[in-house]
C-alpha cells in the first residue's frame, strides 16, 4: 500500500527510514558503501532532487530532505517520489512509490 505525505511549502523536509530485508521479516540491511538518491516530481516535471543521507548505514537508517529555501520553490498540488538504492555490486532497487500532498503554508 502507497504511503502519503502531507507537507508545506516553505517547511524543513525530513523523511528517515530504514532498509529493510525482504527475504527475512524486519531485518535491517547494511547499507555501507550503497548511493541512494530520490527525487520529487509530479506530472509536469522534476521537482526537486531530494538531499539522501546515510544516518546508520549498519542498520540501513537514512535521511531524505530538503531545506525550507528549497522548498519554498514547490507547487501546490500531488507530488510523488521514491528512494532509490544503488549496491556495491551495481544492483539497484527502488521504494514503493511515496505520494506527497503539497499544501500552501497558512503562515506566510
Amino acid at each position: 500500500m502507497a504511503t502519503t505525505i502531507s507537507f508545506k511549502v516553505g517547511d524543513t523536509f525530513k523523511l528517515s527510514g530504514q532498509l529493510v530485508s525482504d527475504q527475512v521479516a524486519n531485518t535491517p540491511v547494511n547499507i555501507t558503501g550503497y548511493t541512494i538518491r530520490s527525487q520529487l516530481r509530479n506530472d509536469a516535471a522534476l521537482i526537486q532532487s531530494m538531499t539522501v543521507s546515510i544516518t546508520d548505514a549498519v542498520n540501513g537508517r537514512y535521511t531524505v530532505s530538503a531545506t525550507p529555501v528549497q522548498t519554498a520553490a514547490w507547487p501546490v498540488g500531488n507530488a510523488r517520489m521514491d528512494i532509490e538504492f544503488t549496491t556495491n555490486a551495481g544492483d539497484v532497487m527502488s521504494s514503493d512509490t511515496i505520494k506527497v500532498v503539497i499544501k500552501q503554508s497558512e503562515t506566510i
